[in-house]
């Protein structure tokens, strides 16, 4: 994408390109929502859901779907791949079905991360893996 400029006041302002944002240290350009995402602290990928009953999105950004492999277990899918597997997911959970409350979402559970998905295990205060109300993870890496 080519930087564009604009001059409000006779200032002239312009537009990081996607190189300048994965540098991350220009202070003379500023970010567009179109390169936002790719600087290195912008999440890539992020999603709420519950697994309750049914596993479903409550919102997201760039995740395609969800797959419940059974209690507490959810594989992430997103809609862009990473470009490696050496991404970082963080999350939390809320309270347990149970009501026994949940502690920690424990990734990757059995499986290791790919480019294109992240299967995560949530578990309660005793670790063992509960489904939740509320679950939310984030993923930050190249793409």
């Amino acid at each position: 994408m080519a930087n564009s400029a604009f001059t409000p006041s006779g200032i002239t302002l312009q537009a990081a390109n996607q190189t300048q944002q994965e540098a991350a240290s220009s202070t003379e350009v500023y970010t567009s929502p179109g390169t936002q995402k790719y600087h290195p602290g912008h999440p890539k990928a992020w999603v709420n859901f519950t697994s309750v009953t049914t596993t479903a999105i409550n919102a997201s950004y760039n995740v395609a779907s969800l797959t419940d492999h059974g209690a507490g277990l959810t594989t992430v899918n997103f809609t862009t791949a990473f470009s490696s597997a050496n991404y970082c997911a963080s999350g939390l959970n809320g309270a347990g079905n149970s009501g026994s409350g949940a502690v920690a979402m424990v990734g990757p559970s059995t499986d290791n991360p790919t480019t294109t998905a992240f299967r995560v295990a949530s578990a309660n205060s005793v670790f063992g893996v509960v489904d939740n109300a509320y679950q939310s993870l984030a993923f930050f890496g190249d793409q």
